[in-house]
């Protein structure tokens, strides 16, 4: 839940880097809660679950700029520039952005920033 949170609060942000954990934990969370509000759309607006009901619309706006964000600290963390989240729109593309995903950070600092995984010097 740590990563889905730290996710949230840089709503926006699109510098520096993501280590994995925050990435698959934004997206687990965010699937979840996308599966819970089609539940609750089915049952209070008696929506298919082949249509966007109002409380899934709502979940999916609140998620949309900060799905992009983690995914392109993700990217940075791997030491690749954001627009490759650019390929997310092609079959081969998507497969390419998993394994991208899947891949551990750059050890150290790279362009984008430190290592996020880098505990600080003791003091």
């Amino acid at each position: 839940m740590d990563g889905y949170l730290a996710a949230m609060r840089k709503y926006a942000t699109f510098s520096g880097r993501s280590r994995r954990g925050e990435y698959w934990v934004f997206h687990l969370v965010f699937v979840v809660l996308s599966i819970a509000a089609s539940l609750l759309d089915l049952l209070i607006f008696q929506t298919g679950l082949d249509h966007q009901g109002p409380i899934g619309a709502v979940v999916l706006l609140a998620h949309l700029i900060p799905s992009f964000a983690v995914s392109v600290r993700r990217l940075h963390d791997i030491d690749r520039t954001g627009w490759w989240l650019l390929l997310e729109f092609t079959i081969i593309g998507a497969l390419v952005l998993l394994i991208f995903a899947m891949q551990r950070g750059t050890a150290g600092f790279n362009r984008y920033g430190s290592d996020p995984l880098a505990t600080p010097a003791a003091a």
